[in-house]
């Protein structure tokens, strides 16, 4: 009785999450407009009260149930972990919905909205956490009753690299075939520059002269596709080195199943299928260099003259695809002087040459190339953005003296004009250029000091520009195609640049079904934010749960190397942009997988063994 009691509180705690997940957006709808009745008139209608009190019903008896049968048997130890990622689960979402419906929490924190919205944000951050409840629940059941052992006596790396590759490029097809076979190509500038010579530093100078020669030898399509299947190819390999790496650990066919799952709905296999670039290229060689630390750390790879070429190929490919992938390898030095044990000489000899040659070529480049010296506010969307939010919010308030200042850079009405909260290029491609290079201490220094000034209004800049960059309302190619011709319209009558290409009608059938699909479900939290991103962090977080679970909390160092270069992306002034860092997240079922190892190698290491253990005493 106790227990059927305990069960459909929790179910009734989550349906209240799910009523307030599900009226918040519409409520928010109707406060930022100044008249219900024109809400009402604009599209949004309340639930029909007999549907939705079915909804509700047919809600309450499918958690309760749930709790029912996940909960049973699970200590109150695993229980908390599996409430504490739930709750940090509601808490993104909550957040991330304020971020995205009324440009950052400013509004709410301030009381700047009805009091309804704000019980309503309450209500689905204590009940989203046990609308959540039956995910990491569920996790952590088949954790238990999929072990990593899979009871295969033999393993042949090469044969399950080929078919793991196999497996990866055809669903890439797949995702070429849903966007239409259609050209998805937005980097007009580099193309600008293969013709006329001339590089910038903030674009990758080798990929833009590999799609050039692509270009040149097969035409403008034909280069195109060529360069696409050559990334995809890199990406799928890989992804299938990871694959093999995970079932070279002896792992089940749940688990492998399962990583082959994540890999395979990666972000930059779904979103760039048909856009060349350097985001995927990058992706591609952060998986495949955390995939040969995973080897050599539990021993399965050593640094012989294939094993360090291996590590030179993943490391300069990082260093040539992106300058982050720089900042991504020397954030690694620390954590890889650990994993690499007796190796640790060899891999700093094999970090080394990568980084000669890296900068070797690109000296080599820049001296024989006509290369400008760049956009380098580029480097500093992070505040560009935050200084262009506070003169639209703080405009009248700013001194006299801050307004002369930045309308040297820019005429000032122009910062809050040109402002758009999801991306910096509309004010970026206002300032100008020559007058920040020369005076760049001193705007710095202002942007700093109206960061300081202003805290959450900078906040919710960096959040919407980071964030916000990967929201699915935003972003073209995974839009409806009405929201994205309304969000160019919007940004027309407010009289600011339209940074976003014009789309005259969606890419294909199939597509504009998956863009009505994605959009549909942006109630979950794997897409409250946006799909990719949701993805790939809400995965980070159950294998780190399940790290929990098995108390191999050492292996939390496997969780650093990607977490501290994700903060940097977001926190840092310079990479304001998770795309970077998405990459680095495809380790992740690598990593979790680790922790079953462990588990399996030294079964005496859990702190439930007994000190008299007869397999201790051995």
């Amino acid at each position: 009785m106790k227990r059927a009691v305990g069960n459909c509180a929790l179910g009734l705690l989550a349906v209240c999450g799910l009523f307030c997940e599900i009226s918040k957006p519409g409520i928010a709808r109707i406060l930022s407009l100044p008249d219900p009745i024109e809400a009402l008139k604009s599209g949004y209608s309340p639930p029909d009260l007999w549907g939705s009190s079915a909804l509700f019903l047919s809600a309450f008896i499918a958690f309760a149930f749930a709790f029912d049968r996940l909960a049973a048997n699970v200590g109150a130890r695993k229980f908390g972990i599996c409430l504490a990622f739930s709750a940090l689960f509601s808490l993104s979402a909550t957040l991330g919905e304020c971020i995205s419906l009324f440009g950052g929490i400013e509004p709410i924190l301030s009381g700047r909205t009805s009091p309804l919205f704000a019980a309503l944000a309450a209500g689905q951050l204590v009940g989203g956490a046990f609308l959540f409840l039956p995910v990491p629940l569920l996790a952590a059941r088949l954790a238990e009753k999929y072990p990593i052992g899979g009871g295969e006596t033999r393993f042949d790396f090469a044969k399950t690299f080929a078919a793991s590759f196999g497996f990866y490029f055809a669903i890439w097809l797949l995702f070429a075939a849903v966007h239409g076979l259609a050209i998805q190509f937005d980097t007009a500038v580099q193309l600008d520059e293969c013709a006329s010579g001339s590089f910038t530093r903030d674009n990758p100078v080798f990929v833009t002269l590999m799609l050039d020669a692509a270009i040149r030898t097969f035409g403008m399509k034909a280069g195109i596709w060529a360069f696409s299947v050559l990334q995809m190819s890199v990406f799928a390999a890989a992804c299938a080195y990871a694959t093999a790496s995970i079932a070279e650990l002896g792992a089940g066919k749940f688990w492998i199943w399962a990583a082959a799952l994540f890999f395979a709905l990666h972000p930059f296999n779904a979103v760039y299928a048909t856009a060349p670039g350097k985001d995927t290229l990058l992706a591609a060689f952060c998986l495949l260099y955390a995939a040969v630390a995973g080897r050599l750390a539990t021993g399965k790879m050593k640094l012989d003259l294939r094993g360090t070429a291996l590590l030179f190929a993943a490391m300069s490919g990082m260093f040539f695809s992106k300058n982050v992938g720089v900042v991504a390898g020397a954030m690694s030095v620390p954590f890889m002087l650990f994993a690499a044990g007796k190796n640790r000489a060899k891999f700093l000899l094999a970090a080394l040459a990568a980084f000669a040659a890296f900068h070797c070529a690109t000296r080599i480049a820049e001296s024989s190339m006509q290369l400008s010296g760049g956009k380098p506010v580029d480097m500093y969307s992070s505040l560009v953005q935050q200084a262009a939010r506070i003169a639209a919010v703080h405009g009248g308030e700013l001194p006299p003296e801050t307004a002369a200042k930045l309308s040297k850079l820019m005429p000032f009405k122009d910062w809050g004009q040109r402002y758009d909260p999801h991306i910096a290029d509309p004010v970026k491609g206002g300032i100008d250029k020559a007058e920040f290079v020369a005076n760049r201490p001193d705007y710095l220094k202002l942007w700093l000091g109206m960061a300081a000034k202003y805290p959450l209004t900078a906040f919710d800049a960096a959040a919407c520009g980071s964030v916000g960059y990967w929201h699915c309302d935003v972003i073209y190619g995974t839009i409806p195609h009405s929201t994205y011709a309304e969000s160019r319209q919007a940004m027309a009558d407010a009289g600011r640049k339209v940074s976003l290409p014009q789309i005259d009608s969606p890419k294909s059938a199939p597509m504009s079904a998956l863009y009505g699909l994605v959009y549909a479900l942006k109630l979950l939290p794997v897409v409250s934010l946006a799909f990719s991103l949701g993805f790939c962090v809400w995965a980070l977080a159950l294998c780190l749960m399940l790290v929990a679970i098995r108390r191999e909390y050492g292996l939390c160092a496997w969780f650093a190397f990607p977490a501290l270069i994700w903060a940097s992306c977001v926190l840092s002034p310079v990479h304001a942009e998770l795309r970077y860092a998405l990459g680095l997240f495809a380790l992740v079922p690598y990593a979790a997988a680790l922790a079953f190892y462990r588990a399996k190698e030294n079964p005496v290491r859990s702190v439930n063994a007994s000190a008299n253990s007869p397999k201790a005493g051995g």
